[in-house]
């Protein structure tokens, strides 16, 4: 532990740093002023300061190392040829751990300081402490921030409706979380799109056909390869010399390409939906423009036919027929008669059918 004496009779302060020199790293100041240089220039554990000094007092002297960033948390005694109950409330006032009236014998310093080594001790601890405390409850807000972050991020994904607002999601969160990145989309059509709308450079575009089949995270050094199906992602700025936050990252950018990919599946269905809607309204209008009149035309068709059956039946024995030709003529009557049945209750069958598809293809794409 080191201590800085400081007294304007520069044979006393020698004289008690000689003494101290046994238990303590001790160095000297001649005056405020030197104090305040050396100040300047290190960090020390105690100051032993006298109060009154030309030019600069010690409690001037106080004040300064109370508002130095260095020194503000070491600990003062000053040391005062005046011992009143003003003197003492003073010092503590400037901001004194401890007081020390002149004379005092070698053994009342050497205790104070050994208390003050203790204190000393003790207000590093809680400063390091407190320093502790507070950067683990920074980097609990900080992991907190981004989970909500990343919560909000999945609720969004669900109601996009297009490739574009899926890009839109995947930066606003990726901003949030300070990541710099390059997204790329692969079904219908292949999408490659870079973080504040900058292009993608030709290198970067051969890492993502290099990489997009390599496993799902592929680590080269501050860059990271995030791949799923259809979806890869391209960490231009991982955190390396945050551990846990780039564990935490890691974790927590699997999950987002894992949300991205779902509601890309769901877009892509969406879409073989809409295209089969599409196909099914298409085939109603087909059946309705070429069918329809054709089912009317049949059914006339088998009309007319059961008359002229029906005329034949009672003019046969006129016509001089032997029964096997009668037969015969009778079969190929039925046989026609039989398939434009068929026919007719196939389009009957089929125009109901193809009602139901497009409904049902119609609440789907609705939905």
């Amino acid at each position: 532990m080191n201590i800085l004496v400081v007294d304007d009779d520069i044979e006393y302060g020698k004289l008690m740093s000689k003494a101290l020199s046994n238990k303590f790293d001790t160095q000297t100041a001649g005056s405020g002023k030197e104090a305040l240089t050396i100040i300047a220039e290190g960090t020390f554990d105690i100051f032993l300061l006298d109060i009154e000094m030309p030019e600069i007092s010690g409690y001037e002297v106080c004040d300064i190392i109370r508002n130095s960033e260095l020194n503000k948390d070491s600990t003062v005694v000053f040391i005062s040829g005046h011992d009143s109950i003003e003197d003492r409330m003073t010092a503590y006032q400037k901001g004194a751990d401890d007081f020390v009236a002149k004379p005092f014998e070698l053994r009342e310093l050497l205790a104070k300081l050994e208390r003050a080594r203790e204190y000393t001790q003790e207000k590093q601890k809680l400063i390091a402490l407190n320093q502790s405390s507070r950067e683990v409850a920074f980097n609990s807000m900080t992991e907190v921030s981004e989970y909500g972050n990343l919560v909000h991020f999945a609720q969004n994904v669900i109601r996009c409706n297009s490739i574009d607002d899926l890009f839109n999601e995947a930066f606003k969160l990726f901003t949030q979380l300070d990541l710099t990145t390059t997204i790329e989309f692969r079904g219908d059509v292949l999408e490659r799109r870079s973080h504040n709308h900058r292009p993608v450079s030709p290198i970067e575009t051969n890492l993502f056909e290099l990489l997009n089949g390599v496993g799902r995270l592929y680590h080269f050094d501050s860059r990271t390869m995030i791949n799923d199906q259809d979806v890869s992602i391209l960490i231009k700025n991982m955190p390396l010399d945050d551990e846990a936050r780039y564990g935490r990252l890691k974790d927590m950018l699997a999950f987002a390409v894992e949300i991205l990919q779902s509601r890309l599946n769901g877009l892509h269905q969406k879409n073989l939906v809409l295209n089969a809607l599409q196909f099914s309204k298409a085939l109603n209008l087909f059946i309705e423009q070429n069918f329809c009149g054709e089912k009317c035309t049949i059914n006339t068709s088998l009309a007319t036919l059961n008359d002229v059956l029906g005329n034949l039946q009672e003019i046969f024995h006129v016509l001089g027929l032997t029964e096997e030709q009668e037969n015969t003529l009778q079969s190929m009557i039925d046989t026609v008669i039989n398939e434009m049945v068929q026919v007719t209750e196939l389009l009957e069958t089929l125009e109901p059918i193809s009602s139901r598809v497009s409904e049902g293809l119609d609440k789907v794409h609705q939905s």
